[in-house]
């Protein structure tokens, strides 16, 4: 049963936005289809609207109704966006982007490297106005290249900060990630401290095993209790994706995506400056008020990134409260919810109430649905395959069985080739499903495929797959920027002890 509902400020006379039935005063619910009044729009001659709100909620239960008297097994999926129209330029808020960029010895490589520092150079190169950037490198040490570069700043200086990228003193070591994630929050705590409201995320990069995931993991409450949004994505085939997920822990978004194809490296960095500076409510709170009688079930976040929050751990347990960061316009955000519905449930019910807390700039905002399955009948009515199928590739955080992941592998398949999602991605997954109905387990395939299989979708895989002259000429470009950039970065870089060009200079360009 999907609903789709305004949220608007409105006086007497009122309506009911799901049936246009007149509402009298007093009246707490809609005598005909049940949902709640507050939500109800202003009648003919009951004056002006105010300013629609600017996200949209639609909730689709998994029947399409659910018989009277009957304690029912409840779930719906809930989808929000930001609605058409919304102006994007009023809502924006400042942005800081922190990159903790693996350079280890690992991405001494020809098509890792080079390919890294064209994807920095051009991304500084393109940062959006209201956008700073710090970048950090990380192999056995640590360094931070720029801290809070100001856009301005960051465009004129894409170049030499690119080429002193290539005398870092901490290039092609072990791959020691702790130090890194210390001067990352170090440097969202500064900022914060200057710019309290503004959009922070974090994005670690990286290409192989990480060799200090024990004190990394010490670092996974600070990441969780810094309230952004901290992502990751591991380049090529052989990264840690277990030991990234372990690191990352609970923290906000939590994604960890693949660049397959290193090619899309590039696209990659510049979707990250662009969906910041999408960001249209921050610190973002959802609410569920469920009513009297209703037994609640866990709570999942299906999109953008997979997250099961367990019934026992609500608090409280009959209104519990999800940190979710921030919104992006454009975005489409789904979560899972399940209830036992009580014994005398009966037309017009209501489940209870979605709430939805959110900052634009400073000022603080709440928008609210109810969650009404419909009622009616002796039987349950038809199913609807979207809920079924992200139920079923959500239960395998709950559900530990062999059957249960190849069920979250069969409704993954399913979801991805519906979204688009790229062919070798739906191989992956596939290739891996398909060896565990022969009765293998995850830890006797390859850990690539099974990186590949179960990684978090990418937003930009196969997004640049440039002809081979555009890459011809983009790479000599790139390499008449390094020879003018680096007449300014001498100036101002020790390189008593580099001297020649750099390895990977000879092997890319020609």
């Amino acid at each position: 049963m999907g609903m789709d509902m305004d949220m608007k400020d409105h006086i007497e006379p009122r309506t009911c936005p799901h049936d246009g039935a007149p509402i009298g005063p007093g009246f707490l619910y809609c005598p005909t289809c049940g949902r709640r009044l507050d939500h109800a729009r202003p009648g003919p001659g009951g004056g002006a609207l105010g300013p629609a709100e600017p996200f949209a909620l639609t909730t689709t239960f998994e029947h399409g109704s659910y018989p009277v008297a009957t304690d029912s097994f409840a779930r719906a999926l809930v989808r929000l966006r930001a609605r058409d129209g919304v102006a994007l330029e009023d809502a924006r808020c400042e942005g800081h982007v922190v990159m903790v960029l693996d350079v280890s010895g690992s991405m001494r490589e020809p098509l890792k490297y080079p390919l890294l520092r064209h994807a920095l150079r051009t991304m500084l190169a393109s940062v959006d106005d209201r956008c700073s950037v710090t970048v950090i490198l990380f192999s056995s040490e640590v360094h931070l290249l720029r801290e809070a570069l100001p856009a301005p700043r960051a465009r004129m200086d894409a170049a030499v900060v690119a080429s002193e990228m290539d005398w870092s003193p901490v290039l092609f070591q072990d791959t020691f990630l702790a130090g890194a994630l210390d001067l990352a929050i170090g440097a969202v705590e500064r900022f914060r401290a200057r710019q309290p409201h503004a959009v922070q995320r974090i994005y670690i990069l990286t290409d192989g095993q990480i060799h200090d995931e024990p004190a990394a993991c010490l670092r996974t409450a600070a990441l969780e209790g810094l309230n952004v949004e901290i992502n990751s994505y591991g380049f090529g085939l052989d990264f840690a994706l277990a030991s990234v997920r372990r690191i990352l822990g609970c923290a906000i978004g939590g994604q960890v995506k693949q660049i397959r194809d290193p090619h899309d490296i590039a696209e990659t960095f510049r979707h990250v400056l662009n969906v910041t500076a999408r960001v249209i409510a921050t610190d973002v709170g959802l609410q569920l008020h469920f009513a009297d009688g209703v037994i609640p079930g866990d709570f999942f976040c299906h999109r953008p990134s997979h997250r099961r929050w367990p019934c026992h751990a609500f608090r409280p347990s009959s209104a519990p409260v999800f940190e979710l960061g921030n919104l992006e316009a454009g975005r489409t955000y789904e979560w899972a919810l399940e209830a036992r519905l009580p014994e005398d449930v009966g037309p017009g019910f209501v489940l209870g109430d979605l709430e939805l807390r959110y900052r634009v700039g400073e000022q603080l905002r709440t928008q609210t649905w109810p969650l009404a399955p419909s009622i009616e009948g002796t039987d349950l009515g038809p199913v609807e395959p979207d809920v079924r199928r992200a139920f079923q590739a959500l239960d395998v955080f709950r559900d530990a069985s062999p059957e249960a992941l190849i069920r979250s592998f069969e409704a993954r398949i399913e979801i991805a080739r519906l979204e688009g999602a790229s062919a070798s991605y739906i191989a992956a997954m596939e290739q891996v499903k398909d060896s565990l109905s022969q009765g293998s387990s995850l830890d006797e395939l390859d850990s690539r495929l099974v990186n590949e299989a179960s990684a978090d979708i990418s937003t930009c895989a196969g997004a640049c797959r440039l002809p081979p002259e555009v890459k011809d000429y983009l790479e000599r470009r790139a390499t008449l920027d390094e020879q003018n950039a680096r007449l300014v970065a001498e100036a101002t870089v020790d390189v008593s002890t580099r001297t020649g060009p750099m390895w990977w200079q000879s092997e890319v360009v020609p």
